[in-house]
């Protein structure tokens, strides 16, 4: 049998394929409510005025695990590679600040700490950084658990006005309003199901057939075009009317009128567009389940590790229950 050390460190290897990213899009309020959680427990913890000498404590402790954690992470992939070795810098210099004897008289502590992390770090070390930040307040953001589902689904208000329906796209899809419907390169991929499996695929529009059975999932062209339509229509007529003339809109206006009160439902790119990168989506949605050690083998998929350091059935009862954030790997001496 294993020692019970290395049990917990191996977790469960597994890698994830194109499915993941058209689930963004197919239920943004859900996705919404996962950022809110997210972005509202960071907002929490920024909002401290003071730092304790054993919240510091803890996060150094961290700290010097995370550093550890990220030197094991090793992957062929060039560019994660690199993001890596910027990493490992960027851990040592927070380190050095918050091993410093300024951070305990400093007001609001963490605020300063996610400051100067998002002057100074890559994207990676940014991120990385919010999670050292949250994982010591676990009595401050804990409930947020609770408000990462929902029940709700995209509502069409039929009565609202074309102009009314013209002001919310231009205030909230700015984004979309810059796609150049006309332009090759703005529409080149297509995501439709494979025949085999009836997995999510993605394809050239110009090479592959299968384009006429595209999932729909061009939010940022299909809102581009339905903009352009709507400003050649009276301004004073209802969404019903110009939906009997143009119902291939429904989906669209339905998903413009719900999405304007969640802010974080929409992604801001196009996934139909020649720089798109399906990679980002995938590590997007695995991050919240916990997934780490993400290992690129193209932009297509990724293999990553899950449960790593989590304990087994007979450490339920232990005190450090939950202390198997950023796992390393155990050392042993004959």
């Amino acid at each position: 049998p294993l020692d019970p050390s290395i049990k917990r460190y191996l977790g469960i290897g597994n890698s994830t394929g194109l499915g993941m990213a058209p689930f963004l899009l197919k239920y943004p309020l859900l996705i919404n409510n996962w950022v809110l959680a997210r972005e509202t427990a960071l907002s929490r913890v920024r909002q401290l005025k003071t730092a304790t000498a054993v919240q510091i404590a803890d996060l150094s402790r961290l700290t010097s695990r995370v550093r550890q954690h990220v030197r094991e992470w090793i992957v062929e992939d060039d560019e994660q590679s690199r993001r890596i070795n910027i990493l490992k810098k960027e851990i040592v210099d927070f380190r050095s600040f918050i091993t410093g004897p300024q951070i305990l008289n400093q007001n609001y502590p963490w605020e300063w700490l996610y400051h100067r992390s998002k002057s100074n770090y890559s994207l990676e070390g940014q991120e990385l950084i919010v999670s050292l930040l949250l994982e010591p307040h676990g009595d401050l953001i804990d409930d947020l658990s609770d408000t990462m589902f929902t029940n709700l689904s995209l509502v069409l208000d039929p009565k609202m006005k074309i102009s009314a329906l013209v002001s919310l796209i231009s205030h909230s899809y700015q984004w979309a309003l810059k796609t150049n419907i006309n332009s090759k390169s703005t529409q080149k991929h297509f995501w439709y199901y494979s025949e085999d499996k009836l997995e999510p695929r993605i394809g050239e529009r110009t090479t592959d057939l299968k384009y006429k059975q595209e999932m729909p999932l061009t939010i940022a062209r299909d809102i581009k075009e339905l903009y352009l339509l709507l400003n050649k229509e009276n301004s004073e007529q209802t969404v019903a009317r110009f939906l009997m003339k143009q119902p291939k809109f429904r989906h669209i206006i339905r998903r413009i009128q719900t999405l304007v009160k969640f802010p974080y439902g929409e992604i801001y790119d196009s996934v139909i567009d020649d720089n798109i990168r399906p990679l980002n989506l995938l590590r997007f949605k695995l991050a919240f389940f916990g997934a780490s050690k993400f290992d690129p083998k193209s932009d297509l998929w990724t293999r990553m590790t899950m449960f790593q350091g989590a304990p087994m059935p007979y450490d339920l009862d232990c005190d450090k229950l939950n202390d198997w954030f950023f796992p390393v790997k155990p050392e042993f001496v004959s």
